[in-house]
């Protein structure tokens, strides 16, 4: 696959049109992460250092762009953001509650969720005190290294 300048500029207008957070291109040696979330803080906290695999996109043209207009805009609000690729979890286990809930104040270091990579479990803790706006995936979902999974009202 080849990318050209005027691939890169219509990938680029689609992202702004279409409001999509995050997009990401890998191609043999050539890699490109666009991480359209404007006006937040982006708090990455990094547990362990992981070797991954990533799934390469073969063909990207003709396919959907993932569009969530339910995005905050506001300049107050901070991003948790996964430090590794792995499978988001929101309780401990199937049988317990979420660590956090919409709406749920939260203090610093407190387990918001957890990152399932190569059957190690990796709890995630907040940075801020605060309370969480918006959980951006669902449980079970694969989540990329950076990819944004909740957003939070500093308080």
């Amino acid at each position: 696959m080849k990318l050209y300048l005027t691939d890169l500029k219509q990938l680029l207008n689609n992202i702004q049109r279409y409001q999509v957070k995050q997009v990401k291109v890998i191609d043999n040696s050539f890699e490109l992460l666009i991480n359209a979330l404007k006006n937040t803080k982006t708090n990455i906290r990094k547990k362990q250092n992981f070797l991954t695999k990533y799934e390469h996109i073969e063909n990207f043209k003709g396919q959907q762009p993932s569009i969530n207009l339910n995005t905050t805009k506001s300049t107050k609000h901070v991003t948790i953001i996964s430090p590794m690729v792995g499978t988001f979890y929101r309780a401990s286990s199937p049988n317990e509650s979420p660590f956090v809930k919409v709406l749920d104040k939260i203090t610093i270091d407190q387990t918001v969720c957890i990152i399932e990579a190569m059957k190690l479990m990796n709890e995630i803790e907040a940075e801020v005190n605060g309370r969480i706006i918006d959980i951006l995936v669902e449980d079970g979902d694969f989540v990329d290294c950076g990819q944004a999974l909740m957003i939070v009202e500093p308080l």
